[in-house]
């Protein structure tokens, strides 16, 4: 019996100095935690202006009729086309 009290006894000595050590760190992280508390402007990025596209004349689709050629597209859409032919 008196083996398990030291036992115990010990234990509790070995988890009373870990809680001491803990409570240290706490009060030291605390302590740098209020040191560096100067409150700062976030840092925010920069706005990006995008470019605004504005319809182009002539830049509806034709419907599609049999035998019909490129040709008839407007210059942007044939301008595509040749991108996706140079592609393949």
């Amino acid at each position: 019996m008196h083996a398990e009290a030291d036992r115990v006894l010990s234990e509790l000595a070995e988890a009373e100095a870990v809680l001491e050590r803990r409570v240290a760190a706490l009060a030291e992280l605390a302590e740098a935690l209020a040191a560096d508390a100067v409150p700062q402007e976030p840092v925010r990025p920069a706005s990006v202006p995008s470019p605004v596209k504005v319809p182009v004349a002539g830049s509806v689709v034709p419907e599609w009729l049999r035998g019909g050629t490129a040709q008839v597209l407007a210059p942007e859409y044939r301008r595509l086309l040749g991108v996706l032919e140079a592609d393949s």
